[in-house]
Protein backbone atom coordinates (compact mmCIF):
# COMPACT_ATOMS: atom_id res chain seq x y z
CA UNK A 1 0.00 0.00 0.00
CA UNK A 2 2.63 2.29 1.13
CA UNK A 3 4.51 1.71 -1.95
CA UNK A 4 1.41 2.15 -4.47
CA UNK A 5 1.62 5.52 -2.68
CA UNK A 6 4.96 6.69 -3.19
CA UNK A 7 4.75 5.49 -6.28
CA UNK A 8 1.13 7.65 -6.76
CA UNK A 9 3.47 10.69 -5.12
CA UNK A 10 6.24 10.34 -7.67
CA UNK A 11 3.81 9.98 -10.18
CA UNK A 12 2.20 13.12 -9.69
CA UNK A 13 5.28 15.36 -9.33
CA UNK A 14 6.47 13.84 -12.60
CA UNK A 15 3.17 15.11 -14.33
CA UNK A 16 3.56 18.89 -12.34
CA UNK A 17 6.98 19.08 -13.44
CA UNK A 18 6.23 18.18 -16.81
CA UNK A 19 3.39 20.50 -16.80
CA UNK A 20 5.58 23.62 -15.34
CA UNK A 21 6.37 26.18 -17.97
CA UNK A 22 10.23 27.54 -17.99
CA UNK A 23 10.63 30.67 -16.18
CA UNK A 24 11.69 33.73 -17.80
CA UNK A 25 12.77 36.25 -15.37
CA UNK A 26 12.20 39.83 -17.40
CA UNK A 27 14.53 42.98 -15.70
CA UNK A 28 13.10 45.81 -15.63
CA UNK A 29 9.58 46.96 -15.18
CA UNK A 30 9.19 49.53 -18.05
CA UNK A 31 6.99 48.96 -20.95
CA UNK A 32 9.71 47.14 -22.69
CA UNK A 33 9.80 44.66 -20.03
CA UNK A 34 5.87 44.77 -19.47
CA UNK A 35 5.11 43.72 -23.18
CA UNK A 36 8.25 41.10 -23.00
CA UNK A 37 5.90 38.94 -20.52
CA UNK A 38 2.66 39.80 -22.17
CA UNK A 39 3.77 38.31 -25.08
CA UNK A 40 6.21 35.46 -23.72
CA UNK A 41 3.20 34.36 -20.76
CA UNK A 42 1.76 31.66 -22.96
CA UNK A 43 5.03 29.72 -23.47
CA UNK A 44 7.20 30.88 -20.13
CA UNK A 45 5.99 31.67 -16.23
CA UNK A 46 6.72 35.52 -16.24
CA UNK A 47 7.91 37.37 -13.84
CA UNK A 48 9.08 41.25 -13.50
CA UNK A 49 11.91 41.96 -11.22
CA UNK A 50 11.58 46.07 -11.04
CA UNK A 51 14.09 47.73 -9.15
CA UNK A 52 11.97 50.64 -7.44
CA UNK A 53 8.28 49.98 -5.69
CA UNK A 54 6.90 51.22 -9.00
CA UNK A 55 6.46 49.75 -12.81
CA UNK A 56 6.82 52.11 -15.64
CA UNK A 57 10.48 52.90 -15.47
CA UNK A 58 11.32 56.53 -17.13
CA UNK A 59 7.94 56.19 -18.36
CA UNK A 60 6.61 57.57 -15.73
CA UNK A 61 5.60 61.08 -13.32
CA UNK A 62 5.76 62.35 -10.05
CA UNK A 63 3.60 64.58 -8.01
CA UNK A 64 5.40 68.01 -6.40
CA UNK A 65 3.18 70.20 -4.50
CA UNK A 66 0.00 69.16 -5.49
CA UNK A 67 0.83 69.49 -9.60
CA UNK A 68 1.92 66.33 -12.15
CA UNK A 69 4.70 66.17 -13.47
CA UNK A 70 6.32 64.06 -16.59
CA UNK A 71 9.48 62.62 -16.04
CA UNK A 72 10.58 63.23 -19.84
CA UNK A 73 8.57 64.31 -23.34
CA UNK A 74 7.30 60.56 -23.44
CA UNK A 75 4.16 60.09 -25.83
CA UNK A 76 2.07 56.67 -25.91
CA UNK A 77 1.06 55.53 -29.22
CA UNK A 78 -0.77 51.88 -29.33
CA UNK A 79 0.69 49.16 -30.73
CA UNK A 80 -1.94 47.50 -33.21
CA UNK A 81 -1.09 44.48 -30.78
CA UNK A 82 -4.91 43.90 -29.13
CA UNK A 83 -3.36 42.19 -26.42
CA UNK A 84 -0.87 44.40 -25.84
CA UNK A 85 -3.17 47.20 -26.11
CA UNK A 86 -5.68 46.19 -23.63
CA UNK A 87 -3.62 45.75 -20.85
CA UNK A 88 -1.26 48.43 -21.21
CA UNK A 89 -4.11 50.80 -23.31
CA UNK A 90 -7.01 49.85 -21.74
CA UNK A 91 -10.41 52.63 -23.14
CA UNK A 92 -11.85 52.04 -19.16
CA UNK A 93 -8.47 54.41 -18.02
CA UNK A 94 -8.49 58.22 -19.29
CA UNK A 95 -6.48 59.59 -21.76
CA UNK A 96 -5.42 63.06 -23.04
CA UNK A 97 -5.52 62.30 -26.93
CA UNK A 98 -3.50 65.15 -29.23
CA UNK A 99 -4.17 65.74 -33.02
CA UNK A 100 -0.91 65.93 -33.73
CA UNK A 101 2.41 65.71 -31.98
CA UNK A 102 4.10 69.55 -31.97
CA UNK A 103 8.24 69.77 -31.51
CA UNK A 104 9.63 73.06 -31.73
CA UNK A 105 13.38 73.01 -32.00
CA UNK A 106 16.73 75.24 -31.45
CA UNK A 107 19.55 75.54 -33.84
CA UNK A 108 22.19 78.00 -34.01
CA UNK A 109 21.08 80.05 -31.49
CA UNK A 110 17.65 80.66 -33.10
CA UNK A 111 13.77 78.87 -32.15
CA UNK A 112 11.60 77.09 -34.55
CA UNK A 113 8.31 76.32 -33.96
CA UNK A 114 7.46 74.66 -37.07
CA UNK A 115 9.39 71.32 -36.31
CA UNK A 116 11.67 69.04 -34.27
CA UNK A 117 14.37 69.52 -36.84
CA UNK A 118 17.45 70.83 -37.06
CA UNK A 119 16.89 74.12 -38.65
CA UNK A 120 19.89 75.00 -42.07
CA UNK A 121 18.55 78.10 -42.18
CA UNK A 122 19.44 79.41 -39.35
CA UNK A 123 23.30 78.16 -39.21
CA UNK A 124 26.10 80.06 -40.70
CA UNK A 125 26.62 81.22 -44.04
CA UNK A 126 29.36 78.56 -44.35
CA UNK A 127 27.24 75.74 -43.23
CA UNK A 128 24.64 76.78 -45.33
CA UNK A 129 26.53 76.93 -48.68
CA UNK A 130 28.26 73.30 -47.58
CA UNK A 131 24.67 71.72 -47.06
CA UNK A 132 22.89 73.46 -50.15
CA UNK A 133 25.90 72.76 -52.53
CA UNK A 134 25.64 68.80 -51.74
CA UNK A 135 21.87 69.31 -51.90
CA UNK A 136 22.60 70.57 -55.71
CA UNK A 137 25.04 67.86 -56.65
CA UNK A 138 23.24 65.17 -55.35
CA UNK A 139 19.83 66.17 -56.60
CA UNK A 140 21.94 66.74 -60.58
CA UNK A 141 23.05 63.44 -60.11
CA UNK A 142 19.22 62.29 -59.85
CA UNK A 143 17.85 64.45 -62.37
CA UNK A 144 20.34 64.04 -65.21
CA UNK A 145 21.38 60.21 -63.99
CA UNK A 146 18.28 59.44 -63.90
CA UNK A 147 18.70 57.21 -60.86
CA UNK A 148 19.91 57.96 -57.46
CA UNK A 149 23.87 57.49 -56.26
CA UNK A 150 23.43 54.92 -53.42
CA UNK A 151 24.34 56.04 -50.46
CA UNK A 152 26.57 54.54 -47.49
CA UNK A 153 24.79 52.06 -45.20
CA UNK A 154 26.63 54.01 -42.59
CA UNK A 155 24.78 56.45 -41.20
CA UNK A 156 27.24 59.20 -40.33
CA UNK A 157 28.96 58.71 -43.99
CA UNK A 158 25.79 58.49 -45.24
CA UNK A 159 24.85 62.41 -44.01
CA UNK A 160 28.36 63.35 -45.65
CA UNK A 161 27.86 61.98 -49.01
CA UNK A 162 24.35 63.45 -48.90
CA UNK A 163 24.19 66.55 -47.19
CA UNK A 164 28.00 67.40 -46.48
CA UNK A 165 30.96 66.97 -43.67
CA UNK A 166 29.30 70.25 -41.35
CA UNK A 167 25.53 68.88 -41.42
CA UNK A 168 27.62 65.15 -40.24
CA UNK A 169 29.72 66.96 -37.96
CA UNK A 170 26.91 68.57 -36.35
CA UNK A 171 25.11 65.75 -35.27
CA UNK A 172 27.84 63.05 -34.57
CA UNK A 173 28.60 65.96 -32.04
CA UNK A 174 25.22 66.41 -30.48
CA UNK A 175 24.98 62.01 -30.30
CA UNK A 176 28.49 63.05 -28.14
CA UNK A 177 27.43 65.75 -26.07
CA UNK A 178 23.79 63.65 -25.35
CA UNK A 179 24.99 60.03 -25.14
CA UNK A 180 28.73 59.51 -25.22
CA UNK A 181 28.24 57.55 -28.16
CA UNK A 182 29.20 58.82 -31.70
CA UNK A 183 27.17 57.94 -34.49
CA UNK A 184 29.13 54.64 -35.66
CA UNK A 185 29.29 53.41 -32.29
CA UNK A 186 25.32 54.71 -31.87
CA UNK A 187 24.62 51.88 -35.15
CA UNK A 188 27.12 49.10 -33.57
CA UNK A 189 25.87 49.14 -30.42
CA UNK A 190 22.39 50.06 -29.94
CA UNK A 191 19.10 48.80 -31.12
CA UNK A 192 18.64 52.11 -33.33
CA UNK A 193 20.33 55.53 -33.59
CA UNK A 194 18.08 58.04 -31.39
CA UNK A 195 17.86 61.54 -30.86
CA UNK A 196 16.64 62.80 -34.02
CA UNK A 197 20.49 62.30 -35.44
CA UNK A 198 19.42 62.49 -39.56
CA UNK A 199 16.94 64.89 -38.99
CA UNK A 200 17.13 68.42 -40.95
CA UNK A 201 14.87 71.50 -42.10
CA UNK A 202 15.91 73.51 -45.02
CA UNK A 203 14.29 75.27 -48.39
CA UNK A 204 10.63 76.00 -47.61
CA UNK A 205 7.27 73.32 -47.75
CA UNK A 206 6.73 73.50 -51.29
CA UNK A 207 10.17 73.40 -52.37
CA UNK A 208 10.19 70.16 -49.97
CA UNK A 209 7.05 68.93 -51.84
CA UNK A 210 8.81 68.66 -55.47
CA UNK A 211 11.91 66.95 -54.01
CA UNK A 212 10.28 64.35 -52.40
CA UNK A 213 7.74 63.42 -55.40
CA UNK A 214 11.33 62.59 -57.22
CA UNK A 215 12.20 60.76 -54.47
CA UNK A 216 15.09 62.75 -52.75
CA UNK A 217 14.46 63.26 -49.46
CA UNK A 218 13.23 60.39 -47.05
CA UNK A 219 10.90 60.55 -44.53
CA UNK A 220 13.50 61.15 -41.72
CA UNK A 221 15.83 64.13 -43.91
CA UNK A 222 13.17 66.11 -45.01
CA UNK A 223 11.26 69.59 -44.05
CA UNK A 224 8.63 68.31 -41.84
CA UNK A 225 5.48 70.63 -40.67
CA UNK A 226 3.64 68.69 -37.73
CA UNK A 227 0.72 70.18 -38.06
CA UNK A 228 0.67 69.04 -42.03
CA UNK A 229 2.35 65.33 -41.81
CA UNK A 230 1.97 64.16 -38.06
CA UNK A 231 0.01 60.90 -37.37
CA UNK A 232 -3.50 62.08 -36.73
CA UNK A 233 -5.13 61.57 -33.07
CA UNK A 234 -2.70 58.40 -32.29
CA UNK A 235 -0.20 59.89 -29.42
CA UNK A 236 -1.63 60.72 -25.86
CA UNK A 237 -0.78 60.43 -22.09
CA UNK A 238 -2.60 59.76 -18.96
CA UNK A 239 -5.50 62.33 -18.25
CA UNK A 240 -3.95 65.07 -16.01
CA UNK A 241 -0.75 63.30 -16.56
CA UNK A 242 -1.57 60.75 -13.96
CA UNK A 243 1.24 58.25 -14.62
CA UNK A 244 0.78 56.44 -11.37
CA UNK A 245 -2.82 55.74 -11.65
CA UNK A 246 -2.15 54.54 -14.73
CA UNK A 247 0.62 52.14 -13.88
CA UNK A 248 -0.78 50.88 -10.47
CA UNK A 249 -3.69 49.74 -12.54
CA UNK A 250 -1.44 48.23 -15.56
CA UNK A 251 0.17 46.21 -12.05
CA UNK A 252 -3.60 44.93 -11.92
CA UNK A 253 -3.90 44.00 -14.90
CA UNK A 254 -0.22 42.00 -14.67
CA UNK A 255 -1.69 40.02 -11.86
CA UNK A 256 -4.63 38.90 -13.73
CA UNK A 257 -2.89 37.47 -16.45
CA UNK A 258 -0.59 35.11 -13.75
CA UNK A 259 2.53 37.44 -14.83
CA UNK A 260 4.54 37.52 -11.16
CA UNK A 261 6.19 41.33 -10.43
CA UNK A 262 9.27 41.55 -7.70
CA UNK A 263 9.23 44.96 -6.93
CA UNK A 264 12.10 47.13 -4.64
CA UNK A 265 14.68 44.43 -6.08
CA UNK A 266 18.36 45.07 -7.95
CA UNK A 267 19.32 42.60 -10.38
CA UNK A 268 23.16 43.18 -9.88
CA UNK A 269 23.83 40.02 -12.00
CA UNK A 270 22.64 38.34 -14.68
CA UNK A 271 24.55 35.09 -16.34
CA UNK A 272 22.62 31.96 -17.83
CA UNK A 273 23.25 29.99 -13.97
CA UNK A 274 21.89 32.33 -12.21
CA UNK A 275 20.48 35.71 -11.05
CA UNK A 276 21.89 37.53 -7.79
CA UNK A 277 19.34 39.99 -6.51
CA UNK A 278 19.19 43.23 -3.68
CA UNK A 279 15.59 43.36 -2.84
CA UNK A 280 14.56 45.62 -0.40
CA UNK A 281 12.61 43.73 2.90
CA UNK A 282 9.64 45.46 5.24
CA UNK A 283 12.31 46.79 7.26
CA UNK A 284 13.93 48.77 5.01
CA UNK A 285 17.27 46.12 4.90
CA UNK A 286 18.82 45.28 1.88
CA UNK A 287 19.07 41.54 1.08
CA UNK A 288 20.97 39.51 -1.54
CA UNK A 289 19.65 36.32 -2.37
CA UNK A 290 20.32 33.92 -5.99
CA UNK A 291 17.82 32.25 -8.44
CA UNK A 292 19.60 29.17 -10.20
CA UNK A 293 18.07 29.22 -13.06
CA UNK A 294 17.50 25.30 -14.70
CA UNK A 295 17.11 23.79 -18.28
CA UNK A 296 14.76 25.82 -20.11
CA UNK A 297 14.85 29.11 -17.58
CA UNK A 298 16.24 32.38 -19.00
CA UNK A 299 16.08 35.70 -18.76
CA UNK A 300 15.99 39.12 -21.02
CA UNK A 301 17.37 42.18 -19.43
CA UNK A 302 15.57 45.58 -20.62
CA UNK A 303 17.56 47.56 -17.71
CA UNK A 304 20.82 47.96 -20.00
CA UNK A 305 22.79 45.68 -17.19
CA UNK A 306 25.07 44.70 -20.63
CA UNK A 307 25.78 48.14 -22.54
CA UNK A 308 28.83 50.03 -23.45
CA UNK A 309 30.89 51.34 -20.79
CA UNK A 310 30.61 54.92 -23.11
CA UNK A 311 27.20 55.39 -22.57
CA UNK A 312 28.43 55.98 -18.67
CA UNK A 313 30.16 59.23 -19.74
CA UNK A 314 27.13 61.15 -19.95
CA UNK A 315 24.63 62.21 -17.28
CA UNK A 316 21.38 62.86 -16.97
CA UNK A 317 19.76 65.25 -14.79
CA UNK A 318 15.95 65.95 -14.39
CA UNK A 319 14.71 70.11 -13.54
CA UNK A 320 11.18 70.47 -12.35
CA UNK A 321 9.88 74.37 -12.41
CA UNK A 322 7.19 75.90 -11.30
CA UNK A 323 5.32 78.94 -13.38
CA UNK A 324 2.94 81.80 -12.37
CA UNK A 325 2.32 82.21 -16.41
CA UNK A 326 1.71 80.12 -19.36
CA UNK A 327 4.16 79.36 -21.92
CA UNK A 328 4.71 81.70 -24.64
CA UNK A 329 4.31 78.89 -27.59
CA UNK A 330 2.08 76.42 -28.01
CA UNK A 331 4.25 73.33 -28.93
CA UNK A 332 4.14 70.21 -26.75
CA UNK A 333 7.88 70.15 -26.09
CA UNK A 334 11.66 71.77 -27.14
CA UNK A 335 14.33 70.25 -28.53
CA UNK A 336 17.26 71.79 -28.68
CA UNK A 337 20.33 70.89 -31.77
CA UNK A 338 22.61 73.46 -30.48
CA UNK A 339 25.78 73.08 -28.16
CA UNK A 340 25.24 76.98 -26.70
CA UNK A 341 22.02 75.41 -24.83
CA UNK A 342 22.60 73.44 -21.27
CA UNK A 343 19.07 71.76 -21.82
CA UNK A 344 18.38 68.82 -24.14
CA UNK A 345 14.77 68.51 -23.74
CA UNK A 346 11.86 71.32 -22.34
CA UNK A 347 8.84 69.48 -22.00
CA UNK A 348 5.52 71.68 -21.33
CA UNK A 349 3.06 70.49 -18.84
CA UNK A 350 0.49 72.75 -19.73
CA UNK A 351 0.43 71.98 -23.49
CA UNK A 352 0.30 68.29 -22.63
CA UNK A 353 -2.36 68.50 -20.56
CA UNK A 354 -1.52 69.41 -17.17
CA UNK A 355 -3.53 71.40 -15.11
CA UNK A 356 -0.76 73.98 -14.53
CA UNK A 357 2.47 75.97 -16.11
CA UNK A 358 5.07 74.43 -14.68
CA UNK A 359 7.89 72.30 -16.52
CA UNK A 360 10.45 69.92 -16.83
CA UNK A 361 14.11 69.92 -18.22
CA UNK A 362 16.23 67.45 -19.27
CA UNK A 363 20.23 67.94 -19.18
CA UNK A 364 22.27 65.41 -21.01
CA UNK A 365 26.07 66.30 -20.53
CA UNK A 366 29.23 64.59 -19.75
CA UNK A 367 28.90 64.31 -16.14
CA UNK A 368 32.82 66.11 -15.83
CA UNK A 369 30.88 69.35 -17.55
CA UNK A 370 27.60 68.74 -15.82
CA UNK A 371 27.52 72.41 -13.62
CA UNK A 372 25.85 72.84 -10.30
CA UNK A 373 22.63 72.87 -9.99
CA UNK A 374 21.93 76.35 -9.11
CA UNK A 375 23.91 77.42 -12.59
CA UNK A 376 21.76 74.84 -14.27
CA UNK A 377 18.60 76.57 -12.87
CA UNK A 378 19.22 79.95 -13.86
CA UNK A 379 21.06 78.86 -17.13
CA UNK A 380 17.58 77.06 -17.76
CA UNK A 381 15.57 79.82 -16.81
CA UNK A 382 18.00 82.68 -18.83
CA UNK A 383 17.51 80.72 -21.87
CA UNK A 384 14.01 79.72 -21.96
CA UNK A 385 13.32 83.52 -21.64
CA UNK A 386 15.74 84.30 -24.34
CA UNK A 387 13.97 82.00 -26.63
CA UNK A 388 11.03 82.94 -25.87
CA UNK A 389 9.41 80.08 -24.41
CA UNK A 390 8.32 81.51 -21.38
CA UNK A 391 7.46 85.40 -20.83
CA UNK A 392 10.43 87.48 -19.20
CA UNK A 393 7.75 88.89 -16.43
CA UNK A 394 7.48 84.80 -15.82
CA UNK A 395 8.20 83.98 -11.93
CA UNK A 396 9.45 80.50 -12.15
CA UNK A 397 10.92 78.23 -9.36
CA UNK A 398 12.99 75.12 -9.03
CA UNK A 399 10.60 72.76 -6.82
CA UNK A 400 12.97 69.42 -7.65
CA UNK A 401 15.55 67.75 -9.23
CA UNK A 402 16.23 64.19 -10.10
CA UNK A 403 20.30 62.80 -11.06
CA UNK A 404 19.75 59.99 -13.45
CA UNK A 405 23.46 59.65 -13.54
CA UNK A 406 24.05 57.05 -16.21
CA UNK A 407 20.77 55.68 -16.57
CA UNK A 408 18.83 58.52 -18.47
CA UNK A 409 17.50 57.98 -21.66
CA UNK A 410 20.33 56.51 -24.15
CA UNK A 411 20.52 53.97 -26.56
CA UNK A 412 20.78 50.17 -25.00
CA UNK A 413 22.72 47.03 -26.09
CA UNK A 414 20.08 44.36 -25.01
CA UNK A 415 20.54 41.00 -26.13
CA UNK A 416 19.27 37.50 -25.26
CA UNK A 417 20.82 34.51 -26.51
CA UNK A 418 18.20 32.15 -25.12
CA UNK A 419 15.31 33.01 -26.45
CA UNK A 420 16.39 33.38 -30.22
CA UNK A 421 18.35 30.54 -30.55
CA UNK A 422 21.61 31.63 -29.99
CA UNK A 423 21.05 34.58 -32.02
CA UNK A 424 21.61 38.34 -30.78
CA UNK A 425 17.97 39.40 -30.71
CA UNK A 426 17.34 43.31 -29.04
CA UNK A 427 14.69 44.20 -27.35
CA UNK A 428 13.88 47.43 -25.77
CA UNK A 429 11.87 51.26 -26.56
CA UNK A 430 12.83 52.60 -30.19
CA UNK A 431 11.41 54.60 -32.44
CA UNK A 432 10.27 53.05 -36.15
CA UNK A 433 7.68 53.49 -38.77
CA UNK A 434 5.40 51.54 -36.79
CA UNK A 435 5.00 51.96 -32.93
CA UNK A 436 7.77 53.02 -30.44
CA UNK A 437 8.18 49.89 -29.19
CA UNK A 438 7.54 47.79 -32.30
CA UNK A 439 10.88 45.64 -31.87
CA UNK A 440 8.96 44.32 -28.72
CA UNK A 441 5.42 43.84 -29.84
CA UNK A 442 5.79 41.79 -33.27
CA UNK A 443 8.54 39.58 -31.25
CA UNK A 444 7.83 35.96 -31.86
Amino acid sequence: MEAHVRIEEILYQIHKVMQEKPKLYILGGGLAGISIAINKKHDFDATIIESSEQLGGLLNGIQINGNQYPIGAHFLRKSGNTELDEVLFSEHYKWKYFDVLSAASTSFGCIDTDTGFLNINSSSTSFKLSFYMHLLKNLLKNIFLKRSEKHPDNLLEMIKVRFGAMVAEQFNNLSNKYYGLDLEEQEIDSIDPLACTDRVKCLTPRQTILLKKIAYFDRKIAYHRSTSTGLLKQNFVPYQLQYKEWWHAIAENLKELSINLVMNTQVVEANPEKLVLNSLNASSERRYHEIKLREGDTYIDTIGLIKRTAANQTHTTLLFFESDQQPLIRNHFVTSYTSRDVFSRITLCRNIGGNHNGFVVEIVLRKERMPSIEVLESTCIDQMKEYAIISRSAKTKLVKYINLRAKGFRPKLLTNKALDAGKNKSYGIQNNENWFMGEIANAK
